[in-house]
C-alpha cells in the first residue's frame, strides 16, 4: 500500500500537471538574444509582482527536489534498521 501511495505522489501527480501544464500554456516567445549562464544567475526574476534573485530562483525550484531524495533516503534507512532489528 505505502508502495503505491508514494507511486502515485512521486510519478502520477507531477505526470498528470505536466499534462495540464502542456495543454493551458502560453504560447513560446523565444528571448531576443541568448543569456549566459553568468547573466542569468546575477539576473533578477519577475514573480508574482516581486523580483527574485537568479540564485535564490535556483535554490527554490530544487529545494523541493532535494527534500523528496532526502526523505526518501530517510524512508529506506528506516526500513533497512527495522528489517535488521526484526529479524
Amino acid at each position: 500500500m505505502f508502495v503505491t501511495v508514494l507511486f502515485v505522489v512521486a510519478v502520477l501527480l507531477p505526470w498528470t500537471l505536466s499534462l495540464v501544464w502542456k495543454k493551458f500554456q502560453m504560447p513560446y516567445e523565444r528571448h531576443p538574444q541568448a543569456t549566459s549562464f553568468h547573466d542569468w544567475r546575477d539576473g533578477d526574476f519577475a514573480v508574482r509582482g516581486a523580483r527574485l534573485h537568479g540564485s535564490h530562483a535556483a535554490i527554490d525550484v530544487l529545494l523541493p527536489l532535494i527534500a523528496v531524495s532526502f526523505g526518501l533516503t530517510a524512508i529506506g534507512i528506516v526500513f533497512v534498521i527495522v528489517r535488521a532489528v526484526s529479524g
